[in-house]
């Protein structure tokens, strides 16, 4: 996620989601859910929810993103 790119549209899809943050730091944005990731942090959940990863304070953040669908 860099800071200086266009920001991600907040969407959903079939499956479920897993991301790991690799370094730096972001906002993830599940529903109406904000959380801060840091590096060594994970999520896990319903990919159909509308989520979006933002950058936080100017810095880039390297996210390892899984999706597994039946679709």
């Amino acid at each position: 996620v860099e800071s200086a790119g266009p920001r991600q549209p907040v969407v959903g899809h079939p499956g479920q989601e897993f991301v790991h943050v690799l370094s730096g730091r972001c906002e993830y944005v599940i529903g109406e859910e904000r959380l801060v990731l840091a590096a060594g942090d994970s999520l896990y959940f319903d990919a159909t929810v509308p989520h979006a990863a933002l950058p936080v304070s100017g810095e880039p953040c390297r996210l390892l993103s899984v999706v597994a669908s039946e679709d």
